[in-house]
């Protein structure tokens, strides 16, 4: 960011040492999410991904991430169970 205000107006301030910080860009994100999707929702990436860029700007840093982390867990799982006894167990 060239401003030293962040987009909601407040003074931007630097992470202190002890302060964790997690940075990962887009594409970075969209690469581990095609790696990590079932083959079934491999396709909803890019919606996944604009979803979670419209978020950025109206949430918090770590209510954002919980969103990622929501979608990763969402786009990796397996709807169908492989085994027809799995499905009578649940």
């Amino acid at each position: 960011m060239t401003s030293d205000k962040c987009r909601h107006g407040q003074p931007m301030t630097m992470p202190s040492s002890s302060t964790p910080v997690f940075l990962m860009s887009w594409a970075a994100l969209e690469a581990a999410l095609a790696l990590l999707a079932s083959p079934d929702k491999a396709d909803q990436i890019p919606i996944v991904l604009s979803a979670l860029r419209r978020l950025q700007s109206s949430v918090p840093p770590e209510k954002l991430l919980v969103q990622i982390l929501s979608a990763t867990a969402w786009i990796t799982a397996d709807d169908e169970p492989s085994d027809p006894e799995e499905a009578s167990m649940t």
